[in-house]
């Protein structure tokens, strides 16, 4: 049973690293860096910004 076991888990670990060894076909995407300093300006900031990576907004309050 290992001589057929062995074998084919070599085999299968070669072709994974080969799969997940490989660069991205297409160029990833640049994101704005968020920087300190800011100055919000509202109704403009109110809503998604798809130049940044992660976007988090939360309200705090009564």
């Amino acid at each position: 049973m290992l001589q057929i076991f062995i074998p084919i888990l070599l085999f299968t670990s070669q072709i994974a690293s080969f799969a997940l060894g490989k660069e991205p076909t297409q160029p990833l995407p640049k994101f704005q860096e968020a920087v300190s300093g800011y100055t919000y300006q509202f109704p403009r900031d109110d809503f998604s910004h798809d130049n940044f990576r992660i976007e988090w907004w939360y309200y705090t309050g009564n």
